[in-house]
């Protein structure tokens, strides 16, 4: 059993070398073996958060129309303002 910082700087030193291509999952399981328990299930996690695709970025002119209509959505929502 491997203790917290041990297995978060295997599973760095794994990630590294497997998005790098030079070792497959196996072989980092292999490479350590006594950690292999504890590192399999937080490798394959952190693979799969890696490989799950991203939305496309919006431009900037996309991002500002869809604040200004959250703006306008959310002054509906707002109740109006009372006279002093």
């Amino acid at each position: 059993m491997c203790d917290h910082t041990e297995i978060e700087e295997l599973l760095d030193e794994c990630l590294q070398e497997i998005l790098a291509g030079r070792w497959s999952v196996d072989d980092c399981l292999c490479r350590n073996a006594r950690a292999a328990p504890q590192l399999a299930p937080l490798l394959r996690a952190a693979l799969r958060i890696h490989r799950t695709s991203r939305p496309p970025r919006l431009s900037a002119e996309m991002r500002h129309a869809i604040e200004r209509q959250l703006l306008i959505e959310a002054a509906q929502l707002s109740p109006p303002r009372r006279p002093r």
